[in-house]
């Protein structure tokens, strides 16, 4: 049984959708800034890279991020001060859900 500490708590009324491209894209985090973990959901059929940081610059995605294949999620841990996440893909489109929260 996991306890209860361990669960993913979104924040509610928090999650923002990426339109990725082979051109970055980003979002800036809206949420409380105690959340440390983000689950991120490839609503597409493209695989697509995703990067987080404190700055849309320092965000900046390439295909040498974290892979989010198509039709997957993700959890991802950050740091207090990242606030955006950037997404790419090597060609084509897909769209990412990205929701902010604490948990596992």
């Amino acid at each position: 049984v996991m306890s209860r500490d361990k669960v993913f708590n979104p924040a509610w009324e928090s999650g923002q959708v990426i339109s990725v491209s082979s051109t970055t894209a980003n979002v800036e985090i809206a949420e409380p800034s105690n959340n440390t973990t983000l689950v991120i959901t490839n609503t597409g059929a493209t695989t697509c890279y995703v990067n987080i940081g404190s700055t849309a610059a320092l965000s900046a995605a390439t295909t040498a991020g974290y892979p989010v294949l198509p039709t997957s999620q993700i959890l991802l841990t950050k740091r207090l001060d990242d606030k955006f996440v950037s997404a790419i893909t090597a060609s084509s489109t897909t769209s990412l859900h990205v929701m902010p929260g604490n948990g596992r």
